[in-house]
């Protein structure tokens, strides 16, 4: 016979790799196995995105330097945005992977997310919210007083009207949205960092004390003490992932209230700009159109008062004339360019008007054939250049639009899994589970909304000429709102 040890493990240590698994499950980050790449992906692109962001900078500070935020002479403050947003997005990036780096290294751990990762995963959302209303304060500066222009208007009583908000009431806006993320958070977000740091230190001395039975330390009576403290451990552990999840779902909510807010101040800005620029695409679209007939007229009326012409040749040749080939050239190609392309709906530079100076379009001639004086010719030059300009500006706002609601809806779903507790934490998902899955979907959603295409879109804007509107006509405006 053959001597063969077979170890007997005793009731005692059953009952403490029981209570093993209940602590694990209680305690662990449990993700699928993608999710580790996928965060790394996803700080590469966050490094990618801050460099975008610190890039569309550059022009703004090589002309006006350095600066923040500047009083204005009504007592507005200005937000330099070009700027200001650069700055938040590297602060959010940089504590952002270091959270991401910091959750990397407790899932290869294989233990309960660590403190720092929690109350650094905590701090990026004031971040996220403070660089959110830096974007929608800007919106809501450039909110035109009426839907007839973009720039400011000289009111009746002589008083220069900027905005469609008073001054005072943008300045205490803006206080209130920079300071709530701040003064409401920090003191749920301050006691659920010293909660996970206690559940942390429990969870240390749980497993030490797991490890010295697994190895055979402690023997018998002893291993049933350390089961009964491990019971006592483990409610300890629950009953704060209770206190953490109730101090998640308060702040959750009031984030929840600040977004939506933030969402309908957002849209109501995009929407009057929008409608501006709208107005002000069809008053150019009716300037360039109505000058087409009137040089028609004009040309026929030259050609019928020639003395050597009789009037018979003069309808005769007006309609085999180049100059009506011209027009009949120059209407196709205003039709054709205001045809819908894909590429007309995409983020794109905005062409330069010394254009004018350097080359003659084909249209300039056309408009010589016609009979149009130089400065009509350039005038027309002008009109097709700041229609263009404005459609792309509608573009670009478009986009903002589209993916700044992006962001605010997934960022307004996070909060209310959160603060509805609909991944059931602690009974079917760890408090663990929950602080991964946040941090990764505040990640994840900012990099592939605001991170790459909202940076790409700030070096488009960053590096093209800047609209210059239409002065609103208040004679005209206070007639057709006495109309309406």
């Amino acid at each position: 016979m053959s001597d063969t040890t077979t170890f007997q493990p005793s009731d005692y240590a059953h009952q403490s790799i029981a209570l093993h698994q209940l602590v694990l499950h209680a305690a662990k980050i449990t993700t699928p196995g993608f999710v580790p790449n996928l965060l790394r992906v996803v700080c590469i692109l966050e490094l990618v995105s801050a460099v975008l962001y610190v890039i569309s900078a550059i022009p703004t500070i090589r002309k006006e330097g350095f600066w923040l935020f500047k009083p204005e002479a009504n007592g507005m403050i200005r937000p330099n945005t070009r700027i200001l947003i650069p700055v938040c997005v590297v602060l959010y990036v940089a504590v952002d992977v270091t959270t991401l780096i910091s959750l990397l290294m407790d899932l290869k751990s294989g233990t309960m997310v660590s403190v720092a990762t929690g109350g650094i995963g905590l701090s990026t959302y004031p971040l996220l919210l403070c660089t959110g209303w830096t974007k929608i304060w800007n919106v809501l500066r450039a909110v035109p007083p009426t839907k007839y222009g973009l720039t400011a208007a000289v009111q009746a009583n002589g008083e220069l009207n900027l905005s469609y908000f008073r001054p005072r009431t943008i300045n205490c806006l803006s206080a209130f949205f920079y300071g709530f993320p701040i003064l409401f958070g920090g003191a749920p977000m301050y006691l659920i960092t010293k909660e996970i740091w206690l559940m942390g230190k429990t969870f240390d001395e749980y497993n030490r004390n797991y490890l010295s039975i697994i190895n055979g330390g402690v023997h018998g009576a002893s291993i049933q003490l350390l089961n009964l403290e491990a019971l006592k451990q483990l409610s300890s552990m629950v009953q704060r992932s209770k206190k953490v999840l109730l101090l998640a779902q308060l702040l959750s909510s009031g984030y929840l209230l600040y977004v939506v807010i933030s969402f309908l101040f957002m849209m109501f800005g995009y929407l009057r700009i929008l409608q501006a620029v709208k107005y002000q695409i069809k008053t150019f679209r009716e300037s360039f159109e109505h000058r087409i007939p009137f040089a028609i007229a004009n040309n026929q009326g030259l050609v019928l008062d020639t003395p050597s012409k009789t009037p018979s040749i003069s309808v005769f040749s007006y309609h085999d004339t180049p100059s009506c080939n011209s027009r009949m050239q120059e209407t196709r190609s205003w039709n054709s360019s205001r045809a819908i392309r894909f590429s007309d709906w995409l983020p794109t530079f905005r062409q330069t008007p010394e254009f004018l100076e350097k080359r003659q379009s084909p249209t300039s001639l056309h408009s010589h054939a016609l009979g149009f004086q130089q400065w009509e010719r350039t005038n027309r030059e002008l009109i097709r250049y700041q229609l263009k300009a404005l459609r792309k500006h509608r573009v670009n706002l478009i986009w903002q639009a589209f993916f700044n609601t992006l962001i605010l809806v997934s960022f307004c779903g996070m909060n209310i899994i959160v603060s509805f507790n609909m991944l059931g934490v602690p009974t079917h998902y760890s408090l663990s589970n929950l602080t991964a899955f946040t941090i990764a979907w505040a990640s994840i959603s900012w990099v592939f909304t605001i991170g790459i295409p909202m940076g790409s879109v700030m070096i488009m804007v960053s590096f093209s000429s800047p609209i210059t509107a239409l002065r609103e006509n208040t004679g005209r405006v206070e007639a057709e709102q006495a109309e309406e």
